[in-house]
């Protein structure tokens, strides 16, 4: 006989009665559970339905609702067991509930961009909220909540993009519009006004490329009718320095209607745009400014081409990237260049992979859990795996004996080594442009990544490919450090890392975008054959 006390059964909650199912327009008054992943508030709703009171389930999906909060939702859609919905009214609050700053929220006809889903929760518990998400999502895969350090919170939660990107179109009235896409939408786009999370020294040129556009009467590129010419708007603003950069990529043709007739793009249209922003650069007080026109050749059937033309030396900005120590790295940033779109967040996030890697040291450790690897040996020699234009493996390089880079694109590969020879770290740092599998087939592979102390991987969003985990399995290094920008991906990445004999030492949040569900992640895992170190 079992010594164990009877289970009880769980209590299902009260079920409403309704008529009929949700209906788009419809409104209900709920009680918020959580977020989801994307910023939604999260509500079941159990009913009974019909005459007949058929019992139904349904999981409310309601856009701009917080945990706790009492709301009215209107809904916008129901698929299968799942309704979307908007908040039409706030019975009763959440203590994080702020007013947002963005002045497109509420811009009929369109939504907003939906780029800043969380711009009406208290910046100082956005990120309490998504490190819970986070906990939970590891918890299932058996990482414990005592692997998590705190959080890296943002310090500038407001102006901190350093790169913008705009799209020419025409707004409901037919004019001329730059802006972004709202929520949804590919074709249309709403006219900015301001976006709070960029810098500001980006919105003279916005203003000024419209302004200049629009007296031109300049057609936008109509993607759907396959012509036009204004394509985009590309602004990017350093932070350890004043430089600017402005690009405007154009559909690659050769003469345009305009107010004064058909006029030629290459130089007289694009002259003319140059002349309007170094204008601009010069009434905002912003001399170090790189203007570029870029034109964007695409037809069928054969491969995408961009031509860049720059009307101004030395054709890129230059930034500052502080380490730790007092440490400085410049990075040259030309149009493709990439680098963090935060770039006072990204002197963060390199110093929490630097303490990850053990190749540096925080003056607040204390040897504990504070501090990742610290009972292991600096690492000696670095291998930066896909590592594109080289930034982390360059930060490393001031801290490590030997740092090798190896990326199949020649671009990135030509600009780390820029960079390395600019900052002086040449002599420390490889970059090999290759395959990473075939060169681990060859001589030079094996002896140029094996005996890596630690291997750094910053992969996209899609994570690690199935032949990413051959070559990690390859190179056998004792200590792993992943820098991931979708922790869905990491989630998934990870049993097939354990499958290799790594387990996770210790996982860090950087907040990276702040108003945003976003979060950076750094997970350090090591062998299992040198966890006792």
């Amino acid at each position: 006989m079992s010594t164990h006390p009877p289970r009880e059964e769980a209590t299902p909650p009260a079920a409403e009665a309704w008529a009929h199912a949700p209906r788009a327009g419809e409104t209900r008054a709920l009680r918020i559970e959580t977020l989801d992943s994307d910023g939604s508030g999260i509500a079941h709703v159990h009913a009974a339905v019909g005459g007949e009171a058929q019992a139904r389930r349904w999981r409310w999906v309601v856009e701009g609702a917080l945990p706790g909060e009492q709301v009215v939702a209107r809904v916008e859609a129901r698929r299968g067991k799942r309704v979307f919905a908007k908040v039409e009214g706030v019975v009763a609050a959440s203590p994080m509930r702020v007013r947002p700053r963005c002045a497109h929220l509420d811009h009929p006809p369109y939504p907003p961009c939906g780029g800043c889903t969380l711009q009406h929760v208290d910046p100082d518990q956005q990120g309490a909220l998504k490190s819970a998400h986070l906990v939970k999502l590891f918890a299932s895969l058996g990482v414990e909540a005592s692997r998590w350090l705190p959080s890296q919170p943002a310090t500038l939660p407001w102006g901190y993009r350093n790169k913008i990107e705009l799209t020419f179109s025409t707004d409901p009235q037919g004019d001329l519009a730059l802006g972004f896409f709202p929520r949804g939408y590919r074709n249309e786009v709403f006219p900015l006004q301001a976006c709070e999370i960029a810098s500001p020294r980006m919105a003279p040129f916005v203003r000024a490329t419209q302004a200049w556009a629009r007296d031109e009467a300049l057609p936008p590129f109509q993607l759907r009718a396959g012509h036009g010419w204004l394509r985009n708007l590309v602004v990017r603003a350093a932070f350890g320095t004043e430089d600017l950069l402005v690009e405007l990529i154009v559909d690659d043709v050769d003469h345009v209607d305009t107010a004064d007739g058909s006029r030629r793009c290459a130089d007289e249209l694009s002259c003319a745009f140059a002349e309007r922003m170094l204008a601009t650069a010069r009434e905002s007080g912003l001399d170090q400014t790189q203007v570029f026109v870029t034109r964007h050749r695409a037809r069928r059937g054969e491969p995408t081409q961009r031509f860049e033309r720059a009307f101004t030396t030395p054709g890129h900005l230059d930034e500052v990237l502080r380490l730790p120590d007092g440490k400085t790295l410049t990075f040259a940033i030309q149009p493709r260049t990439f680098f963090q779109t935060n770039s006072s967040q990204a002197a963060i996030l390199v110093a929490t992979v630097l303490r990850h890697a053990g190749l540096w040291r925080a003056p607040t450790d204390d040897g504990g859990n504070a501090h990742p690897s610290s009972g292991a040996q600096r690492p000696h020699r670095v291998v930066d795996l896909y590592c594109g234009t080289g930034t982390l493996g360059l930060c490393a390089a001031h801290y490590a004996g030997e740092v090798i880079g190896v990326d199949i694109v020649p671009s990135a590969i030509e600009d780390a080594q820029r960079n390395a020879t600019r900052n002086g770290l040449a002599g420390r740092t490889t970059w090999i442009c290759a395959d990473v599998g075939p060169f681990l087939a060859t001589n030079e592979g094996r002896r140029s990544l094996g005996g890596a102390d630690v291997v750094i991987l910053d992969p996209p969003r899609e994570g690690l490919l199935r032949v990413a985990l051959e070559h990690l399995r390859a190179i056998a290094a004792p200590r792993l450090v992943l820098v991931s920008c979708n922790p869905t991906s990491l989630a998934r990445d990870l049993p097939g890392l354990a499958a290799l004999g790594y387990e996770v030492e210790a996982m860090e949040a950087v907040d990276m975008f702040p108003h945003t569900t976003h979060l950076e992640v750094v997970c350090s895992l090591v062998l299992r054959s040198t966890c006792a170190r």
